[in-house]
């Protein structure tokens, strides 16, 4: 679940109220395997014409991480 309640203070400004609710079914993924879940809006202040997801690969080698987007 992401709404305005559970994002920092900082970046929240401005923006109207929303909440969007949603599941991955794996969060470790194969590029070669199908991505599957779901979003679901139930609330949003204004339309909502389109929605982006980012996905990020984390690596974690000798206790360091890095991420990096795909």
């Amino acid at each position: 679940m992401i709404s305005n309640e559970n994002l920092d203070a900082n970046t929240t400004t401005g923006i109207p109220k929303f909440k969007f609710e949603g599941e991955i079914a794996t969060t470790n993924c194969c590029f070669t395997e199908p991505f599957d879940g779901y979003i679901i809006k139930r609330h949003s202040k204004l339309q909502i014409k389109s929605v982006e997801i980012q996905l990020v690969r984390v690596e974690t080698f000798e206790h360091k991480t890095s991420a990096t987007e795909v």
